[in-house]
């Protein structure tokens, strides 16, 4: 029965997905061909070369704007919400603010903004699967990052015909983990994506590349020096960006400097180097054919950063993989230029095909999809054994130096860790106060030893907690410090001066943390800002938290 759920899961999702998904990108290439003709009938008109991409994207920018106002404050979504969602069960992705996010991507790839169209799309097939799931198929025995993985991997099935790439990197990028139970409705999605759209002539493999490589053996210097070359470029466009996004959030200039800097700054760019418009995938083919001098090469290398920047600083949206592909195709020719004066020898083709896979796999976390999704492409074992080893140079270097992903770096900054994996992600975003008991022994500072003795007894506990009447905490009471004392000696002369205590606001995590090289009955839960006692928490309690995460995740993983 779970198989036939399963496979009918991945059949439905791969479907749906495919047919938006294709529906989106050829909608983008339909306003493309639409500002192209208006180039044509305008022709006549004066300065209309320059009227038409300026009015095209103050149109865009303007549509943007009004999404973000119908959809709310919050900010835009992306695949970063679609990881994060994958690694909490108990999370649902945001419906109505994501699918806003799709159709703001759209309006912006359509108006000529320099950024991609497959994060967008990825987004898009992760808010599918959890439509699936909320709406329809809750009742299955499928987890929330299987219904997720499905729509991701249609998504890129879909995108780039690479049905092989599509699975890898659901598991890769988004679920980072591998289960039987999660392999056959995410391959099933992937395959019926691709097959969707080759059958409704939907889809279209605009990377097709035709190409024949060179021996590995003579390539294998160039594209090691190349893999830190491509983790540079990488690490720079995620710094610059993230920073940029910081830093215009910081400065919350009004909408007309945004919508100026926006429009006037890619209008610019787009009449001097019309290439770096848009999402740039037929340049990015000119540009792997060999048709740009060096000049060229760095001409478009550096407008095209530059396009982005100002693209997904000032307003508009859209993903970083299609701007990676074309940075990683010209920083490898670039590379292939100067390593071929300094006596390597070098293959150009193979080296942007590397630098592609490199860039763009460093960017969303994806070494292994991405040299999939080039052997899929090339149809050629020795370009993707090639791109490998820029790839894992490139990814390598990453890591030690920034992190995992652009988005991996987005969720810290939201104080998200998903690198802890998911038990310890559910215990630090679980608090202490849901575990804490409110009934403990409470002891006023003015009672006596004899008293509280008697208490301990009839309760039979060894410690009790002193409070004032306001809850303001004094410190906790041992019955062997007290069996010390005179009976009539108030009790706050006992109170232990060196406790261990439990920050309100922590959580289970830090709690766990805290507690480690504790030894005794409980630990007080204590209001830091006002130091009142909410409640206190035992071992116990918290070694049971601990092991249902670690009991969900065993179950999510591993079936």
């Amino acid at each position: 029965m779970y198989l036939i759920f399963s496979s009918l899961t991945g059949l439905t999702i791969g479907t749906v997905v495919s047919l938006i998904a294709n529906l989106f990108v050829n909608g983008i290439k339909f306003f493309e061909v639409l500002r192209l003709e208006l180039f044509f009938i305008f022709s006549s008109v004066i300065y209309a070369e320059i009227i038409i991409p300026f009015a095209w994207l103050s149109a865009g920018f303007f549509l943007v704007f009004l999404i973000k106002k119908m959809i709310g404050s919050a900010p835009w979504q992306g695949p970063a919400d679609a990881i994060y969602c994958a690694h909490r069960p108990d999370k649902s992705m945001d419906i109505r603010q994501g699918f806003g996010t799709v159709l703001a991507a759209f309006t912006s790839l359509s108006a000529g903004a320099s950024l991609g169209q497959y994060g967008p799309i990825v987004h898009m097939g992760a808010l599918i699967g959890s439509l699936f799931r909320k709406y329809n198929l809750h009742s299955v025995s499928l987890s929330n990052d299987i219904f997720i993985g499905c729509g991701v991997a249609a998504a890129i099935s879909a995108g780039f015909q690479a049905p092989i790439a599509g699975v890898i990197f659901a598991h890769e990028a988004i679920l980072r983990h591998f289960s039987m139970r999660a392999i056959a409705p995410i391959a099933i999605s992937s395959i019926c994506a691709a097959s969707v759209g080759q059958w409704l002539g939907l889809s279209e493999n605009i990377l097709a590349l035709n190409f024949s490589a060179q021996p590995l053996l003579n390539q294998v210097p160039a594209l090691l020096i190349g893999g830190f070359i491509f983790s540079m470029v990488a690490v720079f466009i995620m710094k610059t960006t993230l920073t940029g996004i910081a830093t215009i959030n910081k400065l919350s200039l009004p909408i007309g400097y945004l919508a100026f800097v926006a429009i006037f700054g890619l209008g610019t760019i787009g009449m001097i180097v019309p290439e770096t418009i848009g999402i740039g995938m037929k340049s990015l083919v000119s540009i792997l054919a060999g048709h740009y001098e060096i000049s060229i090469l760095f001409l478009l290398f550096c407008a095209k950063i530059l396009a982005v920047l100002i693209s997904i600083c000032f307003g508009f949206v859209g993903g970083f993989v299609s701007p990676a592909l074309m940075i990683g195709a010209l920083s490898g020719g670039l590379l292939s230029t100067i390593l071929s004066s300094l006596g390597f020898e070098v293959s150009s083709i193979t080296l942007m095909i590397a630098g592609m896979a490199a860039v763009s796999g460093t960017i969303v976390g994806a070494p292994i999809s991405m040299v999939m999704l080039v052997f899929e492409l090339t149809e050629s074992y020795d370009f993707a054994v090639s791109a490998m080893l820029s790839v894992v140079v490139a990814n390598l270097f990453s890591h030690l130096v920034f992190s995992h992903s652009l988005f991996d770096e987005q969720l810290k900054r939201r104080n998200i860790d998903v690198s802890q994996g998911r038990g310890n992600l559910a215990l630090m975003e679980q608090s202490i106060v849901d575990v804490a008991q409110t009934e403990f022994l409470k002891v006023s500072p003015n009672a006596s030893v004899a008293n509280t003795i008697q208490l301990l007894k009839k309760r039979q506990q060894t410690e009790a907690y002193c409070v004032e009447g306001n809850g303001t905490y004094v410190g906790k009471l041992f019955l062997p410090q007290l069996l010390k004392l005179r009976p009539n000696t108030e009790v706050h002369t006992s109170v232990m001066k060196s406790e261990k205590v439990i920050p309100a606001d922590a959580s289970m995590f830090k709690a766990i943390e805290i507690a480690s090289d504790f030894v005794g009955e409980a630990l007080a839960v204590v209001d830091t800002d006002t130091n009142k006692i909410v409640g206190t928490v035992t071992e116990a309690a918290l070694f049971q938290v601990y092991l249902k995460a670690q009991s969900d995740v065993h179950k999510l993983e591993h079936g």
